[in-house]
């Protein structure tokens, strides 16, 4: 859990100690309030002038077909958007990927790379970045932005896309999302990598270890870069401190399609070629190797591919070296992806073992295994849950996400978003759907030799979009049915998570949930040996399912809870400053 901690404590050491940023700027960094005499400058600035500030001229023509404009959205308040100012053509005309990354380094600075980002965003790209515009006469905080942020920005773009009030709404190109990272930058959204929503890393002045250090047999290269199969990119400078780690972490990719790129570049080679004019050399490859990516672009391809490829003929990128480039890769079809068939598609692929139990289920059994991946890896479980989809959907992915793998058995955890929607007129969901979509699930799973344990859903008071309708009773209600079916019909269990887990109201106390609505560390660890009790009794076993242990789940939620509070507050603070510099928004 702290490994992002120590990572960005290495590399803090070794920037400082390299000389890269002075001592005069360490010290004026203040991890704290700067103090009443700057009140709104909170942790994220330094109070002196930005060496980073490019030139306006450097960002005003890119050269791509659209119009571009730079916004920070109140409901993503740590970050800083840059998109085509007309969204029309997309998604029947154009693809609009997703971009986040966090640059220069770990700093929370959302315009120093600005002409690098505007030109990507001209070529039809949502490009996130973490960190807000950096006021005059201030510099954006070192070593600020965390893992955690660049997944806000994920988070951000796949909830606005389902946001029917949203300009975004069904425009954004989930399938490709790719993480960015410069530096530092790229340590923290290496944590990022097996997130499923992932589809391609690059890494820019940066790669897998500790900058400085020699030898391809240090930890440059993890077990994961091994095994990755998602296309990875690494571009350093001539003289850069992150080279010898960014070609490290090349050699150590296996599978995955890899591409490594050194650049001549005069002075800061470590500092890349973000601020020139459309992003300099690094813009110009970052837009060829997304056209190519994620556009299917073949054109675009050729400054990649070929013998020599385009970059080689080019004298000032000194070396070029690539890995598993062909065939081309596979641009998925410009489709809504209503079930959620990609969620798991290669991940079901990738499963060796056949599972013992399997976990169907919404965004409640989607956050589980990040919770407590023990739970299911230790016990040979597997989550296929995906955050906010109803019983219908479900129904429609339960072939390829749970009858095509073999499980002994399937736990069901379905209705949560059914109920909401419907309370909230948002989509038509009537009990006898809501409960049907789950008796049809568990029907083919018995039909394939699969028991099935049918969740209860959790308690929830009030759900966010209507929070003056009580769900209780409607949750009970439905619980209810389920109950009744699972009781009369041959090898299907009631898991009974409601009973327990529910206050006087029918909701989630706050020592177990955030929202009240979704369980926190602590309330995932109640939860499981309620689920290792049915499934014992599904399968007829007495074997010792290893539990998350509580006093283990404490300390854990003690943490996170720190981890929250620091960031509701970041959130408070930045949205106040945007408030107070954009009066008119």
């Amino acid at each position: 859990m702290k490994k992002s901690f120590w990572y960005l404590a290495s590399y803090a050491a070794i920037i400082l100690l390299a000389g890269v940023f002075s001592a005069n700027v360490a010290a004026q960094q203040q991890w704290r309030p700067m103090g009443a005499q700057a009140p709104s400058l909170g942790m994220h600035y330094l109070q002196m002038t930005n060496p980073l500030d490019p030139p306006s001229e450097n960002w005003a023509s890119p050269t791509g077909p659209y119009k571009v404009i730079m916004e920070v959205d109140e409901s993503l308040p740590n970050h800083t958007i840059y998109r085509p100012a007309d969204l029309s053509a997309f998604p029947l005309q154009d693809r609009l990927p997703v971009i986040v990354m966090s640059g220069p380094g770990c700093d929370f600075d959302g315009d120093s790379y600005r002409p690098f980002w505007t030109e990507i965003a001209s070529y039809g790209y949502l490009v996130i970045a973490v960190g807000l515009p950096v006021p005059e006469e201030l510099r954006a905080a070192m070593f600020f932005n965390k893992t955690e942020d660049v997944k806000d920005g994920i988070d951000w773009a796949f909830a606005i896309n389902k946001r029917d009030v949203s300009k975004y709404y069904g425009k954004i190109d989930t399938m490709n999302v790719v993480l960015m990272g410069q530096s530092c930058g790229g340590m923290i959204m290496t944590d990022l990598a097996a997130d499923s929503r992932v589809t391609m890393l690059v890494y820019w002045n940066s790669g897998i270890g500790l900058m400085g250090n020699a030898g391809t047999t240090q930890s440059a290269g993890p077990y994961f870069l091994k095994t990755l199969n998602k296309p990875l990119a690494f571009f350093a400078g001539d003289t850069d401190m992150a080279r010898q780690v960014s070609a490290s972490s090349f050699e150590a990719v296996e599978k995955a399609p890899a591409f490594f790129g050194v650049r001549e570049i005069p002075g800061d080679a470590h500092g890349g070629t973000f601020r020139e004019n459309n992003g300099g050399a690094y813009g110009s490859a970052a837009v060829a190797w997304l056209n190519w990516w994620t556009k299917g672009d073949t054109k675009a391809s050729q400054m990649f591919r070929g013998d020599p490829c385009g970059l080689e003929k080019d004298p000032k990128w000194i070396e070029v070296r690539s890995k598993n480039l062909d065939p081309k890769p596979e641009i998925p079809k410009l489709v809504f992806d209503w079930p959620g068939y990609k969620r798991y598609e290669q991940a079901n692929a990738d499963v060796t073992t056949t599972p013992e139990v399997i976990f169907m289920g919404n965004s409640i059994t989607d956050f589980w295994p990040r919770a407590h991946e023990d739970f299911f890896t230790r016990n040979n479980f597997i989550g296929r849950g995906i955050a906010g989809q109803t019983g219908s959907q479900m129904l429609v992915r339960f072939r390829q996400d749970v009858i095509s793998l073999k499980p002994e058995a399937v736990v069901i955890m379905s209705g949560t978003n059914d109920i909401c929607q419907e309370l909230a007129d948002m989509s038509y969901n009537p009990d006898d759907n809501i409960v049907g979509s789950i008796i049809s699930m568990s029907e083919m799973a018995l039909a394939n030799g699969i028991k099935v344990l049918i969740s209860s859903i959790t308690p929830c008071e009030r759900y966010m979009p209507i929070p003056q309708i009580d769900a209780g009773p409607y949750i009970i209600k439905i619980n209810e049915r389920l109950k009744a079916y699972a009781e009369t019909t041959e090898n299907v269990w009631y898991v009974d998570y409601f009973t327990p887990l529910a206050n006087s109201k029918y909701g989630l106390d706050q020592n177990l949930s955030y929202d009240g609505i979704h369980p926190n560390t602590y309330c995932y660890a109640l939860m499981e040996p309620i689920v290792i009790k049915s499934i014992k009794e599904a399968l007829g076993n007495n074997k010792e399912y290893y539990v998350t242990p509580l006093d283990l789940a404490r300390k854990l939620q003690v943490e996170q809870d720190k981890e929250f509070a620091e960031r509701m507050e970041r959130m408070r603070n930045s949205g106040a400053r945007f408030r107070q510099n954009n009066p008119q928004k």
